[in-house]
């Protein structure tokens, strides 16, 4: 135990031996750990700290009664492919839905769930624009003509979501629907896209989900009670209220500048301690 302290010590001395002969260096290496602290200390000082911020989305702020016109006239989205097409009773409810959607033009029928994929990956579906007119399908789990218990359907849209269509062209990445995540890639203080009262990415609104969703569900009610319409129900939404949050901008300059800063910090200690080590093996010098 006595040896241990020992050698210890004799570190301790050589290393301060080696610090005491470079003097400059060891003076270098301090300026430059307290030069990036006042650096992280402007940049806190400079920061756009807003303080507390309490979000408000007016109740009634959008309908979903309608496809949104920006998915009808500006990504030209107006008919809807549907499977399967051998079910009297999927085919009653599509056109209910079409008729409760009204600029939604058609909807097309298939035999089943890949035959309509095929068509709306083919050229035929998008007709030489830039955007499909096919707004997407929706498959029936259904099992001859009428429905049975506990109805199940799910509605397929396009894999990159026809807003983000053209930035994902021009930034060379896919911006998907990302389903698999709970929460986004990178956390932000606050509400995500907190100036859409329509909810924003990844657009469950914008690219017809929720219209369709509403208007299928509608049109199943008005199947299974033989009704010439359904009921007659003003429905309007609102964004999901946000907690107040402190909007501080230091802490995604943070996020991304301290990793740099510190490893900048320790680029001189790093080099003298791979200088001094390749200087002891050059001269066959030991510790013991």
């Amino acid at each position: 135990m006595a040896s241990k302290g020992r050698q210890f010590v004799l570190l301790l001395w050589k290393n301060f031996t080696l610090l005491r002969r470079s003097w400059l260096t060891v003076l270098f290496e301090i300026f430059l750990t307290v030069l990036f602290v006042i650096v992280l200390l402007l940049v806190r000082t400079d920061g756009d700290l807003k303080g507390k911020i309490v979000p408000v989305y007016e109740p009634g702020s959008f309908t979903i009664q309608k496809l949104p016109d920006e998915l009808t006239l500006q990504h030209n989205g107006r008919y809807m492919a549907y499977a399967p097409n051998t079910s009297a009773a999927v085919n009653d409810v599509m056109m209910r839905t079409k008729s409760l959607l009204s600029n939604l033009q058609m909807v097309v029928g298939f035999t089943n769930e890949t035959e309509m994929v095929d068509f709306l990956l083919s050229a035929e579906s998008q007709k030489s624009q830039s955007f499909s007119p096919y707004i997407g399908g929706v498959v029936f789990d259904v099992n001859g003509n009428n429905f049975s218990h506990g109805i199940n359907y799910k509605i397929r849209l396009d894999y990159v979501p026809r807003h983000d269509q053209e930035e994902a062209s021009i930034l060379g990445s896919s911006q998907t629907w990302l389903t698999k995540f709970i929460f986004p890639i990178f956390e932000i203080k606050g509400p995500r896209d907190h100036g859409n009262i329509k909810g924003g990415s990844p657009g469950y609104y914008r690219e017809g989900f929720l219209g369709l969703q509403w208007a299928i569900d509608r049109a199943i009610i008005a199947h299974l009670y033989n009704l010439n319409t359904p009921p007659s129900i003003d429905l309007v939404m609102q964004r999901f209220p946000y907690p107040s949050y402190l909007d501080d901008k230091f802490i995604y300059i943070i996020q991304n500048v301290f990793p740099l800063l510190l490893m900048m910090s320790m680029v001189v200690t790093a080099l003298s301690i791979v200088k001094n080590i390749v200087f002891e093996k050059e001269r066959k010098l030991k510790v013991y």
